[in-house]
């Protein structure tokens, strides 16, 4: 099951639906504002709903789902994020775009992992030939303090050092 698609059209009007409610009086016409948000694809789904309060409510369990639903995502994620590591010929970037989403994703869903955490699984889950680069990172102190960004940032410079040993001599692009 995957959540990729849904959930991001919920979260993208949480702010400005709580808003809406919490100015109006729940009325009808905040309602037609919020559908008139919503993808069309969604909207006949939620056009019966008599006032926005309702409607928050459909949505809410349209694109997030019930309780054992999210249940299940949090446990997904978890395990998604315990058996990370980075696909053979994948590059750096690659891997980091991946990890930052599915870190992003957790956090969405409320579970918390602290800086160190994830700085040091972003570095264990490299290939080996980031050894070299990621030894003396994973040694340092300051992991706790580092953002996800900024290590990456750290390790940016070495990508293209990386990718050049892993192609093999006289790797050609024709």
């Amino acid at each position: 099951m995957s959540y990729d698609i849904e959930q991001p059209a919920i979260t993208e009007f949480r702010l400005q639906i709580t808003s809406m409610l919490f100015l109006s009086s729940a009325n009808s016409s905040t309602s037609l504002m919020v559908l008139g948000e919503l993808d069309q694809q969604y909207e006949h789904q939620f056009m019966n709903c008599e006032n926005a309060k309702v409607l928050w409510q459909a949505l809410e369990k349209r694109f997030a789902g019930s309780k054992s639903t999210k249940r299940n995502q949090k446990a997904i994620l978890r395990q998604q994020y315990e058996n990370f590591v980075s696909s053979k010929n994948e590059t750096m970037t690659q891997t980091f775009d991946r990890y930052n989403k599915l870190i992003g994703e957790l956090a969405t869903i409320g579970v918390k992992i602290e800086n160190d955490d994830i700085n040091r699984k972003f570095l264990r889950s490299l290939g080996e030939e980031w050894t070299m680069y990621t030894v003396s990172l994973r040694q340092s102190g300051d992991l706790e303090s580092k953002e996800l960004d900024d290590l990456y940032n750290d390790l940016r410079v070495f990508e293209a050092e990386v990718e050049a040993k892993r192609k093999p001599i006289g790797y050609s692009h024709c």
